[in-house]
């Protein structure tokens, strides 16, 4: 790989560490090259802002943001998005990135599940997910309960910082089994 070395203005540098952090902006200068690239050899002209705005959001959560779930709060909160925008977008992306959108889904669930709150008797953990994230859990939890895997659903209450979910230690059990092997499979079908 060839190296090039750039020299860029504080103030252009104070508003990318706003963005991401420091050691991920050779990972956005090389995205930002890249599109650059792709429309100088006509791989890439977008039809529409939309359409650009979508692939570049794509991009980012693709290469940078490579630990973050594209979500309406998220788009919302780290690029100052309105809501309405956000919804938009992340409807875009769910239509042309489907997988890539779902894959990441699993995975931020399968982290809260991982780093829930467990009470001092171990007997319930509190997980609290992304709003996105809340029509396949509940999902989810249907089917396990379908199966016999649980003998209740838990109903999640909204919060400020997403989705809380009170659950049993079979309930939190059973997820993390059902998501780690969803997990799995995906990776299995890259």
């Amino acid at each position: 790989m060839t190296e090039i070395r750039l020299d860029i203005p504080q103030e252009l540098m104070d508003q990318l560490t706003k963005f991401t952090p420091g050691d991920k902006i050779p990972q956005l200068a090389l995205a930002a090259l890249r599109e650059w690239t792709a429309w100088l050899n006509g791989e890439f002209r977008p039809m529409s802002m939309s359409e650009l705005e979508t692939e570049r959001i794509f991009v980012i959560y693709n290469s940078v943001l490579v630990d973050e779930l594209p979500s309406v709060d998220n788009l919302g909160q780290r690029f100052g998005l309105p809501m309405g925008r956000a919804r938009y977008i992340l409807q875009s992306l769910a239509y042309r990135k489907g997988r890539f959108l779902y894959k990441r889904q699993i995975e931020a669930i399968t982290y809260s599940l991982d780093q829930g709150q467990w009470s001092d008797d171990r007997k319930t953990c509190t997980v609290t997910l992304d709003r996105g994230c809340a029509a396949i859990i509940d999902r989810v939890f249907n089917e396990l309960l379908a199966n016999r895997r649980v003998s209740s659903v838990v109903k999640g209450v909204a919060t400020l910082d997403g989705i809380r979910y009170d659950l049993g230690s079979g309930h939190q059990k059973e997820l993390k089994s059902y998501f780690e092997t969803l997990l799995k499979n995906q990776l299995k079908e890259q």
